[in-house]
């Protein structure tokens, strides 16, 4: 009655809590959250407790200001399916919502998703000494994908984030790709019985 676990793309997190009071306000906790990243939703209409209701309304994100990043052109190295890697400078206009890598751009409302790491065909052919998985991301989109090495990770989340939160708002492929994912979300959480043997294991 105390462990939970979050079932992880790759692995299995499996958890215990002190009691079981602190396992039910972490698992409400983080479905509440599973559900407000994946849908914009009041979180006042969610069923959690009228504590955690007080956590996550008090919790304001700028979009605007999450967004703005995309206004400085920004120097990333490119991978293509052919050639060697290349250093392009990168910039959005949100007006137009398209992107442009210097050798070519295209239309972000036709994009479906962004994703973090080397996940792409492109980026798993790239050893990690090219690329560190943490600096890289890609746009997705139904013919291509646009698969960029920042030079930092902080550079690479600000521009990944925004980019999700640009395509939030002006990509139709986007939204009915993020409600078909809805239900296979990359954050399950399971409060199972199965798991409650964990606490004779860890308490011996």
């Amino acid at each position: 009655k105390r462990c939970f676990s979050l079932i992880l793309p790759r692995y299995t997190l499996d958890l215990q809590c002190e009691n079981e009071k602190m396992r039910k306000n972490w698992v409400e906790g983080l479905q509440a959250l599973k559900i407000i990243l994946a849908n914009k939703v009041d979180v006042m209409s969610l069923p959690i407790s009228d504590e955690l209701k007080k956590l996550f309304s008090s919790i304001a994100v700028d979009e605007e200001s999450l967004l703005s990043v995309l206004d400085k052109p920004t120097e990333f190295i490119k991978h293509g399916r052919t050639g060697r890697p290349h250093t392009r400078v990168v910039t959005v206009d949100r007006k137009k919502v398209t992107i442009d890598w210097t050798s070519g751009s295209n239309d972000l409302k036709e994009a479906y998703g962004v994703v973090r790491g080397k996940t792409t065909k492109v980026l798993r052919k790239v050893s990690w000494r090219q690329a560190d998985p943490a600096l890289c991301f890609s746009v997705l989109w139904e013919d291509r994908t646009l698969d960029l090495q920042a030079p930092t990770q902080r550079i690479r989340e600000d521009w990944a984030r925004a980019i999700e939160i640009l395509l939030k708002k002006e990509s139709e492929a986007y939204r009915q790709h993020r409600s078909k994912d809805v239900s296979a979300s990359n954050l399950s959480i399971e409060a199972s019985a199965s798991f409650q043997n964990l606490n004779t294991d860890l308490d011996s």
